[in-house]
């Protein structure tokens, strides 16, 4: 049975699930700035924007790291040799760690605060990386997904950011694909996505295992290496790939899944977890499942950690969801979507390929368009400075 039925209880910041969906269309969502501008370049000033970073790439197909300031204003715009993915940001300098797409062969290393490259760095012979990493929470170590190319193992590599980023260690990521990873809030458990897909550089991206796949939710200890806890998903969901994900402060995770399966299929895509417990297969009604188009694209908590929101690029939506409850709340229209932060006290930022930013004020129920750069397409992740 599909869970058609809609949160209307009070959730976490005292905002009511049935005020934000009389507010917002279920299907449609109305944009508090004109999408036909003439300038190349819209810049709506406001403190409400923070730095931002992320990758993009120019419509001569050339890629960038491009970091926003608090006002909306290109502060670096720097070169990478080939599409990159995620950023992720160093909790106690101006550090970023820049990843290439899988099959990636570089992780550059940014000063944010001088907009420039300290260093590139290639993987250990025979390995590529997988698209994401992750600081530690003292900023001391960086921890990488890596795909081991001969065996197909997923491994996690260990970087000392005090030392040139030097390999300290590794370990398996305990399944195939690994592919987003966080810290979880004990500081001492790794938590890791293996999305369960085999690829191989010689067939670029091509899935090369889509019948045997057996993606996995994998909690690892930071000291040791070991596994901890492995979670699967049903055997009739096994081509449902764990890709993308955030946890909160209470350890919740939440998931964002692709499903690699027939596209008439209607599966659930978004999940949440708690170590130690089964997880949670979260549906939204059947029409907006649907809309999803069986891809969720990013993954972020708000700073509470009481609600939670996943694009999905393909269906042009994005949905937002109660933690507390495990419930949906509504979902909004937005072309294109896939890049997600936090924003201020309750809200989140977004990204799409068109350029542009919008941020989502939940206490005010609003998308707001605050930026936008026609030159430039955001890739799949947001990153807050």
């Amino acid at each position: 049975m599909l869970k058609k039925s809609i949160n209307r209880r009070e959730f976490a910041l005292g905002i009511g699930a049935s005020a934000l969906a009389s507010t917002f269309s279920l299907s449609s969502m109305k944009l508090l700035a004109s999408t036909d501008l003439e300038s190349s370049t819209l810049k709506i000033h406001t403190k409400a924007l923070a730095h931002f970073v992320s990758a993009g790439t120019d419509k001569d197909g050339k890629h960038y790291i491009i970091i926003l300031d608090n006002l909306g204003a290109q502060t670096a715009k720097l070169s990478v040799p080939a599409r990159a993915h995620q950023v992720a940001v160093n909790p106690l300098n101006n550090e970023l760690a820049v990843a290439a797409r899988r099959p990636g062969t570089y992780l550059m290393i940014v000063d944010s605060s001088q907009g420039k490259i300290l260093q590139e760095i290639q993987p250990e012979p025979g390995l590529h990386f997988y698209g994401h990493s992750v600081y530690s929470e003292d900023g001391r170590f960086l921890f990488t997904t890596e795909n081991h190319i001969e065996s197909g193992e997923g491994r996690i590599f260990v970087r000392d950011a005090l030392s040139n980023y030097r390999v300290v260690r590794s370990f398996s990521s305990f399944g195939i694909g690994p592919h987003e990873l966080r810290i979880h809030p004990d500081k001492k458990t790794l938590i890791v996505a293996n999305g369960g897909i085999l690829t191989h550089p010689d067939t670029g991206r091509a899935k090369l295992n889509l019948d045997t796949m057996s993606p996995s939710l994998v909690y690892i200890s930071i000291e040791s290496g070991q596994l901890i806890e492995q979670r699967k998903l049903p055997e009739n969901l096994n081509q449902l790939s764990i890709r993308h994900i955030d946890v909160n402060s209470k350890g919740d995770t939440a998931i964002a899944m692709q499903y690699q399966g027939d596209k008439t299929d209607n599966v659930p895509l978004i999940a949440l977890h708690q170590q130690g417990k089964p997880m949670k297969m979260l549906w939204a009604p059947e029409y907006i499942n649907r809309k999803l188009k069986n891809y969720c694209g990013s993954v972020c908590f708000n700073k509470s950690g009481s609600i939670f929101a996943v694009t999905a690029p393909r269906g042009n939506t994005i949905t937002i969801w109660d933690s507390v409850n495990a419930e949906f709340i509504c979902n909004l229209d937005c072309l294109d979507v896939c890049g997600i932060s936090q924003s201020g006290k309750d809200g989140f930022t977004f990204s799409n390929g068109l350029g542009k930013l919008y941020q989502f004020d939940l206490k005010q129920a609003l998308l707001k368009q605050t930026y936008q750069d026609k030159t430039i397409s955001w890739d799949n992740h947001l990153s807050l400075i």
